[in-house]
């Protein structure tokens, strides 16, 4: 029924025991990805002390990874963060093409063993939002703009010809669902279709019993149009009429227009939450690192930090430099913020007009060679 894995103090479950662990992850019910992995509906690993009477466990699963239970368990907390590496070494992750994880926990305990189980370098912190929502606020057909159609996802609908459907809707329904066919057993989802286009879309992210949680995109030339609402309208109409209760949605503190669409349509914000971002990347982690210093003008350490990063990975995506550029200009190095835009823009670095608009960038000005660069940027 269970298997050693890396260790003795750690099993990996099979499927037939995932309910073993259902009495430990009470205190993480806001998740409803953690009942659904258990319940068999969407993909996911469940990790614990002992196969038949787990007092620990970790559940990894595409929306995260979560640790319930006893946290004193310093054999199996050893055992799960060579597992942790292990996964983060081999890129065998829940989630294809993850490069990283999300840790949630259930107590102060476990609050405590987070930063052992990662000892090279400290998780990031990502504070969040969840709502519910139990009676839908808007009627999106008043809603819907002239020239889009709402379209139900369905796997027919995924095989249509003739419409362009973005990668990322056949990448949801793979990572969360498991495949087409679990997703059309179980899974819904509804689009925004413009001259042929898939330009809006909210997909449900798994389902428990009488519970649901979804999610939503839009493509960028199709923002600040209100497609979202109509979406995530449509969606929660079509769920509250198949039985289900309450939808759920998750989204991160900082993705204003995310939360402000779900309050629009009804939703109720239930909790605060806190995220440990593990990036396996050491580059990447020290380039997030950064990034977020620049948001909170505390530049000195984002030049720090984008100093790591580019020393890690000198062929970095464009952005590290501007992001690097534009923590040396906050922090006083003019000549050195130039040479990181200089280097973004041979790189192809494309949004002049973000560039001209950072406030950081103001000491550039005058420089002869910041019209330069701005040329650079435009061809």
């Amino acid at each position: 029924a269970s298997h050693y894995q890396p260790s003795k103090m750690i099993y990996k479950l099979t499927q037939s025991n995932f309910e073993n662990v259902r009495p430990l992850v009470h205190a993480l019910d806001y998740h409803l990805t953690i009942q659904a992995v258990i319940d068999g509906v969407c993909p996911g690993r469940i990790y614990v002390d002992d196969a038949q009477i787990p007092k620990s466990a970790f559940i990894y699963t595409v929306e995260g990874g979560f640790l319930a239970g006893d946290a004193e368990s310093t054999a199996f907390n050893a055992a799960l963060g060579d597992e942790i590496r292990r996964i983060a070494a081999t890129d065998d992750t829940v989630r294809p093409d993850e490069d990283a994880l999300n840790l949630d926990v259930t107590s102060q305990g476990w609050q405590a063993v987070v930063p052992t189980l990662f000892p090279d370098r400290a998780p990031l912190i990502c504070q969040r939002r969840q709502y519910l929502c139990t009676a839908l606020q808007v009627g999106w057909k008043a809603l819907l703009p002239d020239g889009y159609a709402v379209q139900r996802i369905t796997p027919a609908w995924l095989d249509q010809s003739g419409l362009d459907i973005p990668d990322h809707i056949h990448e949801w329904v793979q990572a969360n669902w498991g495949g087409r066919a679990q997703f059309g057993q179980h899974g819904f989802g509804f689009t925004l279709v413009h001259d042929g286009q898939v330009a809006s879309w909210c997909i449900a992210d798994c389902v428990s019993g009488d519970r649901c949680e979804i999610g939503i995109h839009t493509l960028p030339d199709h923002r600040r149009r209100g497609l979202a609402t109509v979406a995530v309208a449509a969606t929660v109409e079509f769920c509250f009429a198949q039985g289900f209760t309450s939808v759920g949605w998750h989204c991160m503190n900082d993705n204003i227009g995310s939360w402000k669409t779900a309050e629009k349509v009804g939703f109720m914000k239930e909790r605060d939450y806190v995220f440990h971002l593990v990036l396996f990347d050491l580059a990447t982690h020290w380039a997030e690192t950064g990034w977020r210093a620049v948001q909170a003008q505390r530049y000195d350490a984002g030049v720090e930090a984008f100093q790591q990063a580019l020393a890690l990975k000198p062929d970095a995506p464009y952005y590290w430099r501007h992001s690097a550029a534009m923590a040396c200009a906050g922090s006083g190095h003019a000549d050195r913020a130039l040479d990181y835009l200089r280097q973004a823009a041979e790189q192809g670095w494309p949004h002049v007009e973000f560039t001209q608009q950072c406030a950081e960038f103001t000491c550039l000005h005058e420089s002869p060679e910041w019209q330069v660069i701005l040329a650079m940027m435009q061809h």
